[in-house]
């Protein structure tokens, strides 16, 4: 792009992710955009055909740079649709969790956020697909995938009601049996509470998962928490802020670039904080450095 042409951003908002009001949202990009002299174009998702509608807007605007305005699951729709074009993902942070701009140190606040957008600092991270689902963050399968089935049903959202959830699954929960199939045709057997599958660490809550993970390794991880009494959560939950989770005995990591998941007893799948369904056999591929994400220097 030549020192006279205009940069162009494309806008990807999500109406409905997080709390805060799009159209205060709208008018900070409107002014962040004439101030820094920005072409921009706002896309709003409907939750109707989004990725084939985003691929037309990117065809026809031919934007250096779409901005996700949302949370994960806005980020996945404009990775899938940049991935491998060259074209830079911004992200402001406005969903309820938040995981990749967690990982990434994207500030939360929409100013600070934008600022990163008009420095345009990039880094090349990998790409998790899910089958044909990207997962710019993470997907998990038991534990978590059920509080999140249940909590997105729930009329009354909020601590309260999230709490509530969380203790009657953690007291109902049991372990499930899965396999994983690996590409030297190798197979490994067990029961887990939960199969975490990412190139990240951290949840949005900042809770370490995945210490060894590195989002432009080329690797993704596989973390599968096997058996554990009720006895052991307090143990778990400062594991997962003092980054010593992978040391649990019951705790097993596998880092892979691709991987067969047998998700026999057909638990559901959870991807960025979206249940994608319950299928049996789940493929995991990475991707090496298709996102071309801005983020701080």
């Amino acid at each position: 792009m030549s020192k006279s042409e205009k940069r162009k951003l494309l806008f990807v908002m999500n109406p409905v992710s997080g709390d805060v009001p799009k159209e205060s949202v709208r008018q900070k990009v409107k002014d962040f955009c004439q101030k820094h002299g920005f072409d921009h174009h706002v896309f709003e998702t409907t939750g109707k055909d989004d990725l084939a509608l985003l691929k037309t807007e990117l065809g026809n605007y031919q934007p250096e740079t779409v901005v996700a305005v949302g949370g994960d699951g806005t980020i996945n729709l404009v990775a899938g649709a940049v991935a491998g074009s060259g074209i830079h993902l911004g992200i402001l942070p406005m969903g309820s969790a938040n995981g990749l701009a967690t990982e990434l140190l994207i500030p939360q606040n929409v100013g600070h956020a934008l600022k990163l957008v008009a420095q345009n600092h990039t880094k090349s991270i990998d790409l998790l697909y899910v089958d044909d689902t990207p997962a710019a963050h993470l997907c998990d399968i038991g534990f978590n995938a059920r509080l999140v089935k249940r909590f997105s049903k729930e009329k009354v959202r909020g601590f309260r009601s999230y709490a509530k959830h969380f203790w009657e699954v953690l007291l109902t929960n049991k372990p499930k049996r899965y396999s994983l199939k690996f590409k030297d045709g190798s197979e490994e057997s067990f029961k887990a509470h939960m199969v975490i599958v990412t190139n990240s660490q951290k949840y949005g809550t900042g809770a370490v998962i995945n210490p060894q993970g590195k989002p432009d390794d080329g690797k993704f991880e596989v973390v599968v928490i096997r058996y554990y009494s009720p006895l052991h959560i307090l143990q778990i939950f400062f594991a997962l802020f003092l980054r010593t989770i992978d040391k649990m005995h019951y705790v097993f990591t596998y880092s892979v670039d691709e991987v067969e998941l047998i998700n026999h007893k057909k638990e559901s799948v959870n991807v960025d904080g979206e249940i994608i369904g319950d299928p049996v056999n789940i493929y995991f591929r990475n991707k090496p450095k298709a996102i071309k994400v801005i983020v701080p220097e």
